[in-house]
């Protein structure tokens, strides 16, 4: 792994996946030929009730592994066992996993994985994101942390790599239900 930031911390996993793990994710959550990518969205509180809805934020398309195809997919459940023994959580602890595809001139604008909305619900606030990379891209694509400044100044970017890994938290060290 290479530390990225310290403060908050942010690591990358070089070759974490091999090429028919990252096929496999694919087929697990979108499905064989991407029949469960769907247009994104964002979660937001309507009518007392947190909700999906479309949002300008994002563009891309996504699909969430909540259907029975990607539970007994083998590859789905070795990528999450794997992630989870490096995080260092009980595998029952996971989120769904959560497949996004972006198109030419597709985005998903500045925002935060904490969910406020969460910090009541039964499962709390999301601790980390673990976020895969399945495909290389030739130009553009960058996950920006762009309030993370490095040294120079500049932000930290970090162009997707098939195979490769971020993981960085959403929440203190010292209080895991106080957004970083």
């Amino acid at each position: 792994p290479r530390v990225l930031s310290r403060d908050p911390w942010v690591v990358q996993f070089d070759n974490l996946l091999t090429d028919d793990e990252c096929d496999g994710i694919y087929e697990a959550v979108g499905g064989r030929n991407g029949e469960y990518l769907k247009p994104s969205t964002t979660a937001k509180v309507v009518n007392g009730r947190l909700t999906d809805v479309p949002d300008q934020i994002r563009t891309s398309w996504n699909a969430w592994c909540q259907h029975e195809f990607c539970y007994n997919h083998p590859v789905h459940e070795r990528v999450i066992s794997r992630i989870m023994d490096i995080v260092g959580l009980p595998h029952d602890h996971a989120e769904h996993m959560q497949l996004l595809r972006y198109g030419h001139n597709e985005y998903y604008r500045l925002h935060h994985d904490w969910i406020p909305e969460q910090l009541d619900a039964a499962c709390g606030p999301r601790v980390y994101t673990f976020f895969l990379y399945l495909s290389d891209v030739e130009e553009g694509g960058e996950t920006e942390f762009p309030l993370i400044k490095r040294p120079s100044g500049t932000t930290i970017k970090v162009k997707p790599t098939r195979g490769t890994a971020l993981v960085w938290p959403s929440v203190k060290n010292d209080d895991p239900t106080a957004q970083d």
